[in-house]
């Protein structure tokens, strides 16, 4: 089988308290030092039970949505039960199926019963984090229609793939990150509209951009007027990091399930992701990045803006199941400050069945891209010309795979 990521190539936390099954994350034992044993608190809990997708055909990714819905909620309902028999105060607030897990609030007693549990993998802390820094950006002129070619589009040929018709046109990409101003000039015509938007930092109903971070990205993806490295291709936009650039644990988990639950014919093919956590091992998103996976969703994540050691690079970009983007400067060198590889070398990273090739063998990250500083979008109809980062590079690959995805159509994962 073809696979998209061969063409693009050419958790935890802090350290987790083992209990007699489950553990409790020791980010929710420090949460819970200072807690009476009747005092609530929100978590979100995972099982242990994960799905086995050989059961399910590899080519109906509809077949395997389901699936993963219906093996959730059963092997939840044993569990969800007997919180409700033993404490009916207890509050279910959202149940997932992107991982296998919940979110609720819950006594501290409950929580330390339920870490016991054979069917419990761990527990933790619905706890918020810091996913971009706060930035102030230069505002430049760039008049809308405008020919010039930026240099990071130059650097990446894309005017040559537009000149032969490959702009991305048919492909459908997302982003999920501070929201984006679909109404900017540059990205008017790009936003899909049709459901396209998803609000898991405020709930808002219709599209903005909460920071300005996620604007800049979508407009190095898919903008108009040369901006865009696939200017051909609609976007649809998650929302899951408020203006600080922060957002809860289930904030997060919000907006890769929304992602996975849209029917085929309107899901996206690459996400654009230019976050992470600095911690290269945090395996808290590792089964929604492997359900995106299995459903045909490329992920596509920063690397980081850490080089000092290996261990610095963010995840999920960390991940086999995804593809992680370092940053170049002008002279297409790597910069200084983009996060090194390789992989952990631990389970799970080192079992073959989530690699993308057989050869994997813990390399990351997977590509780099041009990253510093670039020009790009702002909202309300501004522009800046110092974006960068690997936030900055991440947008370059998916609108890249949006070119490939033209081409060649039937490319899976």
């Amino acid at each position: 089988m073809k696979r998209l990521y061969a063409l693009l190539t050419i958790l935890f936390f802090f350290l987790p308290i083992s209990l007699k099954a489950g553990y409790l994350h020791s980010h929710l034992v420090e949460t819970l030092k200072n807690k009476k044993s009747t005092d609530i608190v929100r978590v979100i809990v995972h099982l242990a039970a994960k799905p086995d997708f050989s059961t399910v055909s590899e080519n109906s990714y509809a077949a395997r949505r389901e699936y993963m819905k219906e093996f959730s909620r059963l092997s939840q309902q044993p569990i969800i039960d007997y919180i409700k028999k033993v404490d009916p105060q207890a509050k279910i607030i959202k149940q997932y199926w992107i991982f296998n897990g919940f979110l609720a609030e819950l006594p501290k007693w409950l929580i330390e019963n339920l870490a016991n549990r054979a069917d419990i993998e761990y527990i933790v802390d619905d706890y918020r984090i810091q996913l971009i820094p706060p930035q102030d950006y230069t505002r430049t002129a760039y008049p809308s229609g405008s020919e010039q070619v930026p240099w990071d589009r130059k650097l990446m040929n894309a005017h040559k793939a537009w000149e032969m018709g490959y702009t991305g046109k048919g492909v459908v990409l997302g982003i999920m990150d501070t929201g984006s101003d679909v109404k900017h000039p540059a990205l008017k015509n790009k936003w899909r509209g049709i459901q396209a938007w998803y609000d898991a930092a405020y709930g808002i109903s219709t599209p903005e951009d909460h920071e300005g971070h996620g604007t800049a990205c979508s407009s190095i993806m898919v903008g108009e007027y040369n901006l865009g490295i696939a200017p051909g291709a609609k976007y649809i936009v998650v929302a899951i990091l408020d203006s600080s650039g922060s957002a809860s644990t289930s904030q997060i988990h919000d907006g890769f399930q929304w992602i996975a639950d849209l029917p085929d014919s309107l899901k996206p093919r690459v996400v654009s992701n230019s976050w992470g956590m600095d911690d290269w091992d945090n395996t808290e998103f590792w089964d929604d990045c492997y359900a995106w996976d299995t459903l045909g969703i490329l992920g596509v994540f920063a690397a980081g803006n850490n080089s000092d050691a290996p261990d610095y690079q963010d995840t999920p970009g960390t991940f086999p199941t995804v593809l992680s983007v370092g940053a170049t400067d002008k002279r297409d060198h790597i910069l200084s400050y983009s996060g090194r590889g390789g992989a952990p070398d631990k389970s799970p990273w080192n079992d073959p069945q989530y690699w993308f090739t057989p050869d994997w063998n813990l390399h990351k990250p997977d590509v780099t891209a041009p990253a510093d500083p670039v020009l790009a979008a702002h909202p309300g109809g501004d522009y800046i010309n110092d974006f960068n980062g690997t936030s900055s590079a991440t947008p370059h690959v998916a609108g890249l795979a949006a070119l490939i995805l033209q081409k060649n159509p039937d490319l899976t994962l």
